[in-house]
C-alpha cells in the first residue's frame, strides 16, 4: 500500500516529496476504518488511537476527530515514544469522523496520518 506524505512547514501544507512514499509516518493499531465505538450515557464515545511510530525524530504527537463540517478542531496530545502512541478523543455521537494524527519533529515541521470513517454511535454488532 502506498499513502501520500505531508510535513507542515511556514504555516502551510506541503507534500514531503513529489512522489508517492511506500509507509506512512504513523500505522494505526486502532481505530480501524468503519470501526464504531460505543456512545455513553451522555451521547459520547471515547476513540482509542493507537498505532506504531515509523518516522524517526518525532518528538510528540497529538490527534483530533473532523468532521466534513468541522475540520477545525483542536489538537489533544497523546502518549508516545519512540515507536508507539497511544490516546483516546472524546466526541459526540452520531456521524462519521476522519481521524488524524500529527507528529512534530525537532525541527519544527508535522507529519500527519489519517484514518477515514470512524463513527461513534450505538455498536450493535455485539
Amino acid at each position: 500500500w502506498q499513502v501520500k506524505a505531508y510535513i507542515w512547514a511556514d504555516d502551510s501544507l506541503m507534500p514531503m516529496a513529489d512522489a508517492y512514499v511506500s509507509r506512512s509516518s504513523f500505522v494505526f493499531s486502532s481505530p480501524s476504518e468503519y470501526q464504531i465505538f460505543q456512545a455513553d450515557e451522555n451521547n459520547e464515545g471515547q476513540i482509542l488511537v493507537s498505532g506504531e511510530i515509523f518516522t524517526k525524530g518525532i518528538k510528540s504527537v497529538e490527534a483530533r476527530a473532523i468532521t466534513a463540517s468541522d475540520d477545525d478542531a483542536d489538537w489533544t496530545k497523546i502518549s508516545s515514544n519512540e515507536t508507539n502512541f497511544k490516546g483516546t478523543l472524546t466526541v459526540p455521537a452520531g456521524g462519521w469522523y476522519t481521524i488524524e494524527v500529527r507528529g512534530k519533529l525537532s525541527n519544527g515541521t508535522y507529519v500527519y496520518s489519517t484514518i477515514k470513517n470512524v463513527g461513534v454511535g450505538n455498536d450493535l454488532s455485539n
